[in-house]
């Protein structure tokens, strides 16, 4: 009958490593549970910040595109101010150039002037002669 104590106890000693390896397991599958956890905890701390990120980038890009628009607008209207004083450029170089002409135009009236009251003076003097000696008229 000694075979039933040993018996007895490689069944408890059976039972005690199955129990062990029981308790082992579920150590284990606790402790990776937890390591799971804290990286899932990590990657939605993760998530949450790059949609935070995301929506700070977004509402950047929203600004950054009304302000290219703003400066486009603005471009656009310095383009038209430009275009509108280069007319205004050619319309004073116009006007310019009709003055100079007007002004040597208006120089030339002068000479012809002193030209015809020369002449002018000439036909006087000689009317004036033609009467001193017709003795009837004296200046």
């Amino acid at each position: 009958m000694g075979g039933v104590p040993r018996r007895h106890r490689l069944f408890w000693q059976g039972r005690r490593a199955e129990a062990d390896k029981r308790a082992d397991t579920l150590q284990l599958a606790d402790a990776f549970e937890q390591r799971i956890g804290a990286i899932v905890d990590t990657v939605a701390s993760a998530a949450t910040e790059m949609q935070a990120t995301a929506q700070a980038m977004s509402t950047t890009a929203e600004r950054t595109t009304r302000e290219v628009n703003v400066v486009a607008g603005a471009a656009g209207e310095a383009s038209t101010s430009v275009a509108t004083i280069a007319s205004a450029a050619e319309q004073l170089s116009a006007s310019i150039g009709e003055i100079t002409r007007q002004i040597a135009q208006s120089a030339a009236i002068p000479g012809n002037a002193v030209s015809e009251a020369s002449s002018t003076d000439a036909t006087v003097e000689g009317l004036a002669a033609a009467a001193q000696r017709s003795g009837t008229w004296s200046i």
